[in-house]
């Protein structure tokens, strides 16, 4: 059984789903095969022993013990009915955990079944949940405009046209459109920074942009905040009020939104932020690690209780452009804990590293990086780019000679590398006229340092142009 369907899905479940599908196919409303039983508990007991108790000989010989000839086939059924029966265990989990959407459809069975009294009951109790609960984010409209949909479907033949919530369901589902057309509008626009494409469309957004400033719906946490990241994302926000309104309802409204929406929406704000940084506005820089402070103490920027590599190196670079150095380094050795235990300790020594080059503690920085092995592009790029300052400030010059050379090679290997490239080609074609060039010499120098002043796309120009006054 190894290396199936079945044996992939039941390894990647945590305990408590493991016991709740054991109970599962152990009831006779769910399940009625005792094969699948016997299956299920003989996978049960051997997850955690070698892998050769899960041969299929074996779990037939378990499953069904009167038989004396292996039947591959049979076994193969059972497999199959339970792999059914753990989907139909997910699907009901997952309904279990959305109580609006659970509502719904048992509103949906009492109108059906003409149990008026207890429609009205449930439509009242689903009404005030949703109004207690905090969400308030395009699903939460859309499960609003699904009630009053269950609402009209059971008054119309009661009541007067006039006593309908006909504008109230319009409403609820032009807010949940709008809502969610803005979202997939910011998720094409980062995409299309990312991967350089264009061909995205979105219907009737400008109409949806005219109806949010016409009937000032930004006052809506699902909305607002979804307008307010669009054109974030779009605009150049000179005067940064788009910013301020962005994070104004990321700090105040977080609770309006999950974590995986409200963390999509943090890092369109941290990298309008970094976007800046770059074009040399400092007060963003503070403001970018405002965002990441109050992303970690709410638990925003986490994901299944980990931290990307990503995240956790930006933090760092964020307290070290403002001075924070103490902040950083307790942060690493606070968050450690957090990262994938398979690339903790590369990308600990590699923000380490980080920490001591800021420093100018180039020793430390120097033996960190020679130790370490990034697979990701982009640090595995940073890390060179600082080991070539390293080796510029030293006089290694074989040694910087020879990185410049393998990172060449290493970048145009990297077929889907995308922002940055440019970046570190033009580093690695300055460091080398440098190396050529007599830097004493003032001519040479100014002839340089114009050259780099004129490219616009270079990895340290700052660092490249100081060494050249």
């Amino acid at each position: 059984m190894n290396g199936s369907k079945l044996l992939q899905l039941i390894k990647s479940l945590d305990r408590r789903d493991i016991q709740r599908i054991g109970k599962f196919v152990h009831s006779p409303f769910f399940n009625t095969r005792d094969d699948v039983r016997r299956l299920f508990d003989y996978i049960e007991k051997n997850l955690d022993t070698p892998v050769a108790n899960l041969r299929k000989e074996k779990a037939f010989s378990y499953i069904f013990p009167k038989e004396k000839v292996y039947d591959g086939q049979k076994l193969l059924y059972a497999m199959s009915f339970l792999l059914q029966n753990i989907r139909r265990y997910l699907l009901i989990d997952a309904f279990e955990n959305d109580d609006l959407e659970g509502q719904k459809y048992l509103l949906q069975a009492f109108r059906v079944r003409s149990l008026n009294r207890f429609f009205e009951k449930g439509l009242k109790e689903a009404r005030e949940q949703a109004q207690k609960q905090p969400l308030r984010h395009a699903y939460f409209h859309h499960s609003q405009y699904r009630l009053l949909v269950e609402e009209y479907e059971f008054q119309h033949r009661y009541k007067r046209a006039s006593d309908l919530k006909l504008q109230e369901s319009s409403d609820e589902l032009m807010y949940f459109y709008i809502a969610d057309m803005l979202r997939q509008a910011c998720a094409a626009m980062a995409l299309r920074v990312v991967a350089e494409k264009n061909e995205y469309e979105t219907p009737l957004l400008e109409a949806a942009l005219h109806i949010i400033k016409e009937k000032n719906l930004t006052q809506l946490p699902a909305i607002g905040a979804y307008y307010y990241a669009y054109l974030a994302l779009k605009s150049e926000d000179t005067e940064g009020g788009i910013f301020q309104s962005l994070k104004a309802i990321l700090v105040n409204q977080w609770q309006a939104f999950p974590t995986a929406e409200l963390r999509d929406l943090y890092l369109v704000a941290i990298n309008y932020c970094i976007r800046r940084i770059n074009r040399g506005i400092k007060e963003y820089e503070q403001e970018s690690l405002s965002l990441y402070k109050f992303g970690l103490e709410q638990s925003i920027l986490f994901e299944n209780n980990t931290l990307t590599a990503y995240t956790y190196f930006n933090i760092l670079n964020a307290s070290l452009k403002v001075g924070e150095y103490a902040w950083g380094k307790q942060f690493l050795d606070d968050y450690k804990g957090y990262l994938l235990e398979s690339e903790r300790e590369n990308v600990y020594s590699y923000c380490m590293a980080n920490f001591h080059f800021r420093q100018k503690n180039y020793e430390t920085a120097m033996l960190l990086l020679q130790k370490i092995t990034l697979r990701e592009v982009l640090f595995n790029l940073d890390a060179r780019r600082m080991l070539m300052r390293i080796y510029y400030d030293f006089a290694e010059w074989a040694a910087l000679n020879s990185l410049l050379v393998s990172t060449k090679t290493y970048i145009d290997r990297q077929k889907n590398m995308g922002y940055g490239r440019e970046h570190y080609l033009n580093l690695i074609v300055f460091l080398k006229k440098m190396l050529k060039i007599d830097i004493k010499d003032p001519k040479a120098r100014s002839l340089l340092k114009g050259e780099i002043e004129a490219e616009k796309a270079v990895a340290e120009k700052e660092w490249l142009l100081e060494k050249l006054k």
